[in-house]
């Protein structure tokens, strides 16, 4: 199934990568990810891992794009790097920041 056969059987240009970012070493993200910005997606949602080595051009093109966290130091990274907003996973660090202020 290619970006296209997804843009015409939905209402809304989505895609959620799930575990892209874990498979980052694997050979076909960079390709993904290119595939991402020459499609014009203008959403991506990437699974818990750290997208930061293709962020740059997402942002670039114009692409929102929405990272899993697991800390606060990867959602500062990503804010940082563009991220229009953040998925926060995790545990008591979240509670433990919040209730911090």
């Amino acid at each position: 199934m290619t970006v296209n056969d997804v843009k015409k059987m939905t209402l809304k240009d989505l895609i959620s990568l799930g575990d892209f970012t874990c498979s980052c070493g694997k050979v076909h993200s960079p390709g993904v990810a290119k595939v991402i910005i020459e499609e014009s997606v203008p959403v991506v949602t990437t699974g818990a891992g750290n997208p930061s080595r293709y962020m740059r051009d997402w942002t670039a093109a114009g692409i929102r794009v929405i990272p899993v966290v697991a800390s606060v130091a990867m959602a500062k990274r990503m804010t940082r790097m563009g991220a229009s907003a953040l998925i926060a996973e995790g545990g008591h660090e979240y509670a433990d920041c919040y209730a911090a202020g």
